[in-house]
């Protein structure tokens, strides 16, 4: 009987998990030549969570590269990039800095978060969709260099939420019947 409650609440649980999406917004990655100033745009799509659900906490996640330095630019060499969204985001900046390539090290500006996405920003949505917006980005080199092109990618990362109707599903029901049913052959094994 003990297992028969492990196994409801472990349905319970697994009924109760809810997955992440995760949007490239496009082009990805965006590739500039050129030096400072140099600037290029990058469209994020429309979301849709789909009926019954609304957009919960949306994350913006940025990720900033550059290489094809000279040969012998082995240190010094430090890239500024700012991510300007249309919509919805504020303004971020990510500082990369490197040899020839910039894989040594990226901060946001406080954090060392290396070349990877790190998380700009949340925002709450609560709604089922959310226009497309651009992502304008600017790269200027800031010390040593020079440095042939940069790359930027913007990922959006959300999970839709379920609308509460104030009622509980059939399923959810069934599950929480289930647990029960498990609880009471357990305290009558017991007797």
């Amino acid at each position: 009987m003990k297992r028969t409650f492990l196994i409801s609440l472990s349905t319970l649980a697994v009924g109760l998990i809810a997955h992440a999406n995760t949007i490239t917004c496009l082009p990805s990655p965006v590739s500039q030549a050129g030096g400072t100033g140099t600037g290029a745009t990058i469209t994020c799509a429309a979301i849709d969570a789909g009926a019954g659900f609304t957009i919960g906490n949306l994350q913006m996640l940025l990720a900033s590269d550059y290489s094809n330095g000279p040969v012998g630019t082995t240190s010094g060499t430090n890239v500024h990039i700012v991510y300007t969204p249309s919509a919805n985001f504020g303004t971020h900046t990510e500082d990369v800095s490197g040899g020839f390539s910039s894989q040594a090290s990226a901060t946001d500006g406080v954090n060392n978060v290396g070349p990877a996405p790190w998380l700009a920003q949340t925002i709450l949505v609560g709604s089922q969709t959310l226009a497309s917006f651009t992502v304008g980005d600017v790269f200027s080199v800031t010390s040593g260099g020079p440095v042939s092109s940069a790359t930027a990618n913007v990922f959006l990362m959300y999970t839709p939420q379920a609308i509460s109707t104030g009622a509980p599903e059939p399923a959810t029901l069934g599950l929480m019947g289930g647990a029960l049913l498990g609880l009471g052959f357990l305290a009558r094994r017991k007797k």
